[in-house]
């Protein structure tokens, strides 16, 4: 069997024991159980996204990317279109190290079909799904390395600003709800100790993945604007239609949503060089 096949048979194997019949003519029971208490040798499977966690434990330092049945295939560009580099925490998949072999007017060509199985911890299937791209390769790194760095900025922008519309509505919520005398450290003076779940989180989230994704393919052509800024102008206008109705009906919900819009628009504290951006 040639390669990637050869590296993908025999990852596991089993063992049939067969509990016989009184007499030995028949089998009565079966029981299937691992053919060997040894783990299966390392391997990367090359059509998988992997990450690199270098604070984690050798065994547990690489693992493949999830597949996210929520998640639009250009949020998965950035994994895609960079080369390989020891400082990434994630590397494309191996099978792509070849596709520079390929007759150019093959690359000009080339999409890209993404097949997925989204799972839970228990490897219960939630969801399959499949995707194609667009001709992508015109895009990677070896060939056009200002795209390819744009579309990783855009993406992580992206990502980031997702992940603080989804605290900062949390935030903006607990400070509906609790009020103004609502400590620093997050709890409300003579009331125990909660961590309520903000009903705008959802349609937040619902209201801006359609925003962010125009707002990328608007940036990928206009190199001198901030993806940042416009992430956070999405991400704001997302939080202000997720809570348009009770900003009216609930008493503290507009003070709340409004420092929850001018965290958005807050510029990094860590890293200023990402005001350029």
């Amino acid at each position: 069997m040639t390669w990637p096949g050869r590296i993908l048979t025999g990852r596991s194997q089993h063992a049939l024991l067969l509990v016989p019949g009184h007499d030995g003519s028949c089998v009565r029971d079966v029981y299937l159980t691992w053919a060997t208490e040894r783990p299966p040798l390392p391997t990367t499977d090359p059509y998988l996204v992997v990450h690199t966690n270098a604070n984690a434990k050798p065994e547990l330092r690489r693992y493949p990317r999830r597949a996210d049945a929520d998640k639009a295939w250009w949020r998965e560009l950035d994994a895609l279109l960079l080369a390989p580099d020891e400082r990434r925490a994630f590397r494309r998949p191996q099978i792509f190290d070849t596709l520079n072999d390929l007759p150019e007017h093959v690359r000009t060509r080339l999409r890209v079909r993404v097949h997925g199985f989204d799972q839970d911890g228990k490897a219960s299937n939630r969801r399959w799904y499949t995707a194609i791209t667009p001709p992508i390769w015109a895009w990677a790194q070896e060939h056009d390395p200002e795209r390819a760095e744009r579309i990783a900025e855009c993406v992580a922008a992206a990502e980031h600003h997702a992940g603080r519309l989804t605290y900062l509505t949390g935030q903006a919520w607990m400070d509906t709800i609790d009020g103004p005398d609502r400590r620093a450290d997050g709890r409300t003076p003579g009331k125990p100790e909660k961590k309520p779940t903000s009903p705008w989180a959802a349609p937040a989230r619902a209201a801006y993945w359609p925003l962010a994704e125009d707002a990328f393919w608007r940036l990928l052509d206009q190199p001198g604007i901030s993806a940042r800024r416009v992430y956070a102008t999405a991400a704001e206008q997302a939080l202000r239609t997720a809570t348009a109705g009770d900003r009216i009906r609930l008493r503290h919900a507009a003070r709340a949503v409004a420092a929850a819009v001018a965290e958005l628009h807050r510029p990094p504290r860590t890293r200023p060089d990402e005001e350029r951006r």
